[in-house]
């Protein structure tokens, strides 16, 4: 798997995460609401 392959495959992989895990998990769904829901991730350095 070539490196931009890679970083497509992780960039899908943590958009399914991120809102998961922002509902979730009580530390995560604090931060969220703090800066406001849904998190937006358009690339893997905007996090």
């Amino acid at each position: 798997m070539s490196r931009p392959q890679l970083k497509g495959l992780q960039l899908e992989r943590l958009k399914e995460v991120v809102p998961r895990v922002s509902q979730r998990v009580p530390f995560y769904k604090k931060c969220s609401l703090r800066r406001g829901y849904p998190p937006a991730i358009s690339n893997l350095w905007t996090i």
